[in-house]
């Protein structure tokens, strides 16, 4: 085939082709090393190292102040001034002396003479300098001569050593080769010499030695006033030297600034990714775990930098305003013309403004702070950025020098509001003590960041990093400013500040290792601790188990949990009938158990007692509840370890009456504000119609009902008879005495000593109306006095002995006695109000037999729970359950079965248990959900239901609804929740321009937060409340869970709202409203978000010591028994603080 010109593509199309694709990869690379070089993290880098340039810079001029300079003069002149003066004759006398002694020196010595006696008769200051210096320098060759000699001897010794080592050597040779008698008494003779030798050297050395040391010493003392001086100088200068070194080393260089040019920065520039790893603090990513790399640092630079000299202070503390209170003189002082303000400021305050500011060019930052200066003693600081002077705003720095030098009342101290510090991502760690730094316990290198704040930590830019907005006004501005967004892909976004102690519980699972010690004495995690005494306290784990192990051997976190109720099914078993059959050593073994519930032996033997009991079948002795209970008399893997928080209702029949029991059960903030008791009825703030009807109905039944039940259900209690031989009667004022003298007051308040403030134990300030309210509640009030644990086993109020007193008199008095005496006036005027009448009205026996119709339809098929409750069940029916009531029902017994019933099924639908030990309910299980990892609860599997819609009519009508029926949960002062009605539009500087709809109309992101509820147009915005109600409600516009348990405190129903219209009575929610207030709320959510169940690498997790351990296990006991309620326990804390202008 004939060969041609023609190619197979067009020439001139591939050459326009490859320039277009050239220009596009041209355009490409530019694009991409100017998109590296413009990378956030590298303007972080750069602005910071700006930070410490300018702090050095302004360390170096508040160094190098007009005093520093002054003194610097001053010292000179000294120096100079000593250089100048006359030797000491007698000092000179001692050095000529010695130097004498030394034939070769004598020479010297009479020239150094003549050069003293020229030095006397010289009077020019610069001559006697000069011949000063050339009289020292002639002294100073003279102990140079003696050290060249005694380094020639010294020589020369060796020498003479190393022939001795040599002579010994052939000896020995000689002696080893057997040689002739004569040869080695020769070389032993060699050797003996040649030992004089080396004696003779050591001795010449040894006086050369001793004469170079002498001179030495005799110079010293003939210098030593001008070597102070010179020392002070050089101290003196040392300061600003090392400042201005560090200056040096901070400032950009020509080479730096060469590497960080556009293209130059992108291979291997002075600005690079900080990563710290840590392959033991694994992450886990899509089921595996991974090792954590942690790149914070990479925009946090200033992380770890500590104060000079202080390594546990911040170099650079976050920002905030502090109020400095300045003096001014009492008349206006006269400048010179021509003088700069800069000059001026220093002399009337002390302080002067750096020509530009650092995170804002033209901000008055305070430059130079002179020592002892007024500024320096009103706490002024270099660094500090005055934002207003006596209430004007200073935004440029002419405004903040006309306000401190023209404008000003002289002789009134300027009241300056100033903002100290820098802001992230350039601040310090506040906490250096515990964290970051190398001698912290938390380095940073070991432990890095987001195993505490959690967040992405591979991500080197804002918005990817994950972090968490504390308030709305925060995540607006980082959604303008860097672009933040909620990331819901990563599902550990970093901790909001608000949260930021909850990871504290990966590590820390007893948490009462985190409160103050010897070693930290600012509280390390406060806010979670509170959070933990307030779940311990309230009870929280008796109905969510916080179970912190998942073996016997495997911790995962803090484990609070019911301890075993040992004593509980003693106390049932005491009533037993068949128990009357049993031998004295069976009953001896409930007894112990009941005492003494953590013996094992006594208990065992129970046990296994009554199983053997229960083998016999028909013949057995006990019932068949006692050999159900049996099995909760054993030993649990991991038993739980903290009691029920409320008192044994065991015996309540012998304590209180109806009336009271009522007006309790309805609203213990009633009789007692302070209660910890929560409230179970009366919460209907989101129930409308027939919802709110049923609640009506039923509700005053189910309060009857209890009270029955645990009336009926009561068991006999013993009380305790008085002393014998009292002659006088009980008298109040001795009562009172006895209140305030034998330790009440360490656990409890009452209202006739307001200096009383200890919540440990109830207030008894309306204990007389209680016991009132039960004929025999005077002498139960005696009873436990005298000896609580008869009463209740395992209270924690101890036994003070309240024994009979003889007095001068004669006469003798009981002083339990008079306390029930004081204590039964003590009564603040309250009644039980609205309680109905004892016997049941026709409309309370229909809403009782629908309560009961509804529990029994929960059992049975809708015609065979008609007939059970028209009829009751057979004699002879085996029926297990709360149901076995209805067995052989007599229509006499009827209100009071019914009653019995339906209460025992109120009192475990709302789990009175859990904090109470409730005779029949000795097998209960906890009611509510296990809390051991809820802090890592997906929130796609959290029930929000309606309410958002809830929440949103809420606080668009000021925190309740418009609704005319409030029934009995109208908010009103000192009712729960009422503490939480926000302040609408009250933190006006934090609120957006917003229009209508409260939504910034061409802000995206706030498209997430224009919800409106509701007919009626219900639209609220997160920015117009105050900011802790606006973050959640963020947060529950964006269905995550800390706000669900933030609305589960706040209105436990809530999350019914709209949703009673399709549930059955007893199928709505039943947690109660406890007491918190908004600070409680939040410690709580802090210490429940922090359980994760996901411990770290056990070499993290805090295990202390032997002693520590002792330590801890003493304070939980010493927390528990309130010991502190009457012995000292730390010594008292004075914190003290004034106002400059109250003093002198």
């Amino acid at each position: 085939m004939p060969a041609t010109e023609k190619t197979w593509r067009n020439m001139h199309v591939l050459h326009v082709t490859f320039c277009v694709v050239a220009v596009m990869l041209l355009v490409a690379t530019v694009f991409m090393l100017s998109a590296d070089h413009n990378r956030p993290w590298k303007k972080y880098q750069r602005k910071f190292r700006e930070l410490e340039t300018w702090s050095a810079a302004a360390q170096v001029d508040s160094e190098n102040s007009l005093a520093f300079r002054n003194k610097t003069i001053e010292l000179e002149a000294s120096l100079a001034e000593v250089r100048r003066a006359d030797f000491d004759s007698v000092l000179l006398g001692k050095f000529f002396v010695e130097a004498e002694t030394v034939k070769e020196d004598k020479e010297a010595v009479l020239f150094a003479k003549a050069d003293v006696e020229r030095l006397q008769k010289e009077t020019d200051p610069d001559g006697r300098f000069q011949l000063r210096g050339d009289l020292l320098q002639r002294l100073q060759d003279i102990v140079d001569r003696s050290k060249f000699r005694e380094d020639n001897l010294a020589g020369s010794l060796k020498l003479q050593k190393a022939k001795l080592d040599k002579r010994r050597a052939d000896y020995e040779l000689a002696v080893s080769d057997e040689a002739d008698a004569a040869k080695q008494a020769e070389l032993l003779s060699l050797t003996d010499n040649q030992k004089q030798n080396v004696a003779d050297a050591t001795l010449a050395f040894q006086t050369a030695n001793t004469h170079r040391k002498d001179l030495a010493k005799a110079l010293k003392a003939i210098t030593a006033a001008e070597d102070a001086a010179a020392k002070e100088l050089s101290s003196h200068r040392q300061s600003l030297a090392l400042l201005q070194k560090t200056l040096s080393d901070r400032a950009p260089n020509v080479g730096k600034t060469v590497l960080e040019l556009p293209v130059l920065d992108a291979f291997n520039g002075p600005l690079r990714v900080d990563q710290i790893w840590l392959p033991k603090l694994t992450l886990n990513n899509n089921f595996r775990d991974v090792a954590r790399f942690d790149r914070c640092t990479t925009c946090h630079q200033g992380m770890a930098r500590s104060a000079p000299g202080a390594p546990s202070e911040p170099a650079y503390p976050e920002a905030n305003m502090v109020e400095i209170v300045l003096p001014t003189p009492k008349e206006r002082p006269a400048f010179t013309d021509g003088e700069d303000e800069a000059t001026q400021m220093e002399a009337v305050f002390g302080f002067s403004l750096a020509q530009r500011g650092l995170f804002k060019e033209d901000a008055p930052t305070v430059s130079v702070v002179l020592p002892e200066s007024p500024a320096a003693i009103a706490g002024l600081q270099s660094g500090d950025v005055i934002t207003e002077v006596g209430g004007g705003r200073t935004s440029m720095r002419e405004l903040a020098v006309s306000a401190l030098l023209e404008n000003v009342s002289w002789g009134s101290p300027l009241r300056l509001t100033v903002e100290r510090g820098v802001p992230q991502p350039y601040s310090t760690h506040p906490r250096l003590d515990l964290f970051v730094s190398d001698s912290s316990p938390h380095s940073m290198q070991t432990f890095g960041c987001t195993i505490c704040h959690q967040g992405q930590g591979s991500a080197t830019s804002f918005k990817w990093a994950s972090h968490s907005p504390n308030t709305p006004k925060q995540s607006h501005v980082w959604h303008d400013e860097y672009g933040w967004f909620n990331n819901h892909h990563w599902i550990f976004p970093m901790l909001p500040e608000r949260f930021e102690e909850s990871s504290c519980l990966k590590c820390h699972h007893e948490v009462v290792d985190l409160e103050p010690s010897e070693r930290f004495p600012e509280p390390p995690a406060p806010k979670v601790v509170a959070g933990y005494h307030l779940i311990r306290q309230y009870g929280c784990y008796g109905c969510h188990e916080i179970k912190g192990w998942s073996g016997p051997d495997q911790r995962v976190g803090p484990d609070l949990r019911l301890e075993p109720n040992y004593h509980e099914v003693a106390q049932a078993v005491s009533v037993d009938p068949g128990v009357k059959e049993m031998d004295a050593t069976f009953n001896g073994w409930v007894n112990d158990v009941i005492s003494s519930p953590d013996g094992n032996d006594a208990r065992r033997s129970l046990r296994e007692a009554i199983d053997a009991d229960a083998v016999l079948g028909d013949d057995a002795k006990l019932s068949d509840r006692t050999h159900v209970l049996a099995s909760l008399l054993k030993t649990p893997e991991t038993p739980g370890k903290f009691p029920k928080v409320g008192p044994s209702l065991r015996h309540v029949a012998s304590k209180v009456g109806f009336d009271w029991l009522y007006a309790w059960l309805r609203n213990p903030q009633d009789f007692r504000p302070s209660t910890k008791m929560p409230r179970f009825f009366g919460l209907w703030e989101h129930l409308e119609g027939a919802g709110l009807e049923e609640s009506e109905r039923y509700e005053p039944l189910e309060i009857r009902s209890m009270i029955a039940y645990l009336t009926s259900s009561s068991q006999p209690f013993q009380y305790i008879e008085p002393y014998e031989g009292i002659t006088a009667s009980a008298d109040v004022e001795r009562g009172k005495k006895v209140v305030e003298v034998r330790g009440c007051l360490a656990c409890h308040q009452h209202a006739d000593f307001p200096a009383a403030e200890s919540n440990h134990g109830p207030d008894l300030s309306r204990i007389g109306a209680k016991v009132a309210s039960q004929p025999n509640g005077v002498r139960w009030l005696y009873s436990w006095l005298r000896n609580p644990a008869a009463y209740h086993p395992r209270t924690i109020m101890p036994n003070v002995l309240l024994e009979p007193v003889t007095h001068e008199d004669g006469s003798v008095s009981d002083p339990a006695a008079d306390a029930v005496a004081y204590l039964l006036q003590s009564t603040q005027g309250w009644k039980p109000e609205d309680i109905p009448a004892a016997t049941m009205s026709d409309d309370e026996r229909v809403a009782l037999e629908e309560l009961a119709m509804l529990y029994l339809e929960g059992r049975y098929t809708v015609d065979k729970a008609t007939a059970v409750l028209r009829d009751g069940l057979p004699e002879g029916t085996v029926v297990r359950g709360d149901e076995a009531a209805f067995v052989g029902l007599a229509a006499a017994e009827r209100d009071k079965v019914l009653l019995n019933y339906v209460g025992k099924k109120t009192i475990g639908k709302l789990a009175c248990y859990s904090c109470h030990d409730i005779p029949g309910f000795e097998d209960a299980k906890p009611a509510g959900a296990a809390l051991a990892d809820w802090g890592r609860k997906d929130p796609s599997r959290i029930a929000f239901e309606q309410v958002v819609q809830f929440v949103m009519h809420d606080l668009s009508h000021g925190g309740h609804h418009d609704d005319p029926h409030k029934g009995m949960m109208s908010l009103h002062p000192g009712s729960a929740g009422a503490e939480d009605v926000p302040p609408h539009d009250t933190h006006g500087d934090e609120v957006h321009d917003v229009g209508d709809s409260g939504v910034e109309e061409d802000d995206v992101f706030a498209t997430d937060l224009a919800y409106g509820v509701g007919e009626d147009g219900a639209h609220v915005s997160p920015e117009s409340l105050d900011p802790d109600t606006g973050y959640f409600l963020e947060k529950l516009l964006a269905h995550e869970r800390e706000v669900f348990l933030w609305q589960k405190l706040r209105r436990p129903r809530s999350y019914d709202y709209k949703k009673v219209e399709n549930k059955s009575y007893n199928e709505r929610y039943r947690m109660p409203q406890f007491p918190f207030n908004e600070k409680q709320r939040e410690e709580v959510m802090t210490f429940v978000l922090g359980l994760v169940a996901d411990p770290p690498a056990s070499e993290f997790v805090y295990s202390p010591t032997p002693r520590e351990k002792a330590r801890l296990d003493g304070l939980v006991v010493a927390e528990r028994f309130n010991c502190s309620g009457c012995h000292t326990l730390k010594m008292d804390r004075w914190d003290l603080a004034y106002e400059p202008e109250t003093m002198g």
